[in-house]
């Protein structure tokens, strides 16, 4: 028992090994067998032994002879990080426009299209439109389909570890997908490994890795517009809880309005907001947009607010009162310093930030901050870039 067990240990250890060698070249990008060994705290015979494997797959190359130190001495022979060893597809299924991308292993957007898919489309013809934008990206790339890695893709819906599908709201007009034939079918035609998390969660990912919440070990995003939810990282891990839907915030309860039976998503997203102004507006309440010809739209409403109209400016103070009561109780609870909001409200920053400062920031000492996604709609496209490339390290390094 004690000679498996010391195997099992050994084994362990190089897989860890393997993978802090990797993430260490990826991080430089280019770098040398003794800064490995300073760095890591490994010896030079466990950093030569450990990197034989990585070498042998491809994902690290040698690429000759760097400058000899001030003492003199053999040239340090160079290591550096393969970027285009494996491509990956990263797709965003949001409500309207599914964006794709092509990147390699340092997240490098290769080629990109973003395909409008009209709303009553039928789901063959819409698979279909999906299908030939990657074929597409592919053929410009100048890739081998035996380099495409996996196809990682961010939906509404939770899902759980293996990528299927648990929930889905079907409100708020979203184009929904059948995402479990998907897997099936793109696993099967580009011999890839198939990815698939929320969209809200893959954007809470990308905000951390690549941009507000970049460094941040904690952290809170809030996704609101067209529809709400939120992500949790803990301990520089996504929290997805028992069920995979941590964060699901659209049916955030408000006891300040009891009778009402709805979620707050029913209250203060995009479709819920353009209906009561169109019904006010047919009342005959004073606004700009009694103009409008046609149906009242977002970017109506939008333009109404930047141009600073009264009533609209009032809707707008309203919903995020709701916004910043959820932002404070939960920056306060999860104990953050701050909370990155994103979406298609981030239209109204200026007004979120404000109505949080002014009205609930200096209640207590330690009160978390609201700072915006810096990403936008490419939130969750690195979310997914991100997602595939830790998929992809830890093969190699089992």
């Amino acid at each position: 028992m004690q000679k498996k067990r010391t195997s099992v240990d050994a084994s362990y250890l190089r897989k860890h090994n393997q993978r802090l060698i990797l993430d260490a070249v990826y991080a430089r990008n280019t770098t040398s067998r003794v800064e490995l060994s300073k760095a890591l705290g490994l010896s030079k015979p466990a950093i030569s032994d450990n990197l034989s494997d990585l070498l042998k797959v491809g994902i690290i190359e040698e690429i000759g002879e760097g400058a000899p130190t001030e003492k003199g001495g053999r040239k340090p022979s160079l290591l550096k990080f393969n970027i285009n060893h494996k491509i990956i597809i990263a797709i965003d299924l949001n409500y309207i426009d599914p964006i794709i991308v092509l990147s390699n292993l340092q997240n490098d957007i290769l080629g990109e299209k973003e395909i409008h898919i009209p709303k009553d489309t039928p789901y063959d013809q819409r698979f279909a439109m999906l299908e030939d934008a990657i074929q597409s990206l592919l053929q410009s790339s100048g890739f081998d389909l035996a380099q495409l890695f996996c196809i990682a893709i961010s939906s509404p819906g939770v899902f759980d570890a293996q990528g299927n599908i648990l929930s889905q709201n079907v409100g708020y007009g979203r184009t929904l997908w059948n995402n479990s034939d998907m897997k099936q079918a793109w696993h099967k035609k580009y011999n890839a490994d198939i990815i698939i998390k929320n969209d809200i969660k893959a954007a809470t990912l990308g905000e951390w890795t690549y941009g507000t919440g970049r460094g941040d070990e904690n952290l809170l995003y809030i996704s609101c517009g067209a529809g709400m939810g939120s992500g949790i990282v803990i301990n520089n891990h996504l929290f997805e809880g028992s069920h995979y839907n941590a964060g699901e915030i659209y049916y955030y309860l408000d006891m300040s309005q009891p009778d009402y039976a709805g979620a707050l998503e029913d209250r203060i997203c995009i479709k819920p907001l353009v209906e009561n102004i169109r019904a006010d507006v047919q009342r005959g309440v004073n606004t700009c947009l009694r103009d409008c010809s046609g149906q009242i739209s977002f970017s109506d409403v939008v333009a109404a607010y930047q141009a600073k109209d009264p009533y609209i400016c009032r809707k707008v103070e309203s919903i995020c009162d709701e916004l910043c009561t959820l932002i404070f109780n939960l920056g306060n609870f999860l104990a953050l310093d701050k909370v990155i909001f994103g979406g298609e409200y981030t239209v109204f920053s200026e007004t979120l930030q404000t109505r949080f400062q002014e009205r609930f920031q200096t209640r207590i000492k330690f009160s978390t901050s609201i700072q915006f996604a810096a990403l936008g709609k490419y939130s969750g496209i690195h979310g997914m870039l991100y997602s595939a490339r830790e998929a992809f390290f830890t093969s190699i390094c089992s």
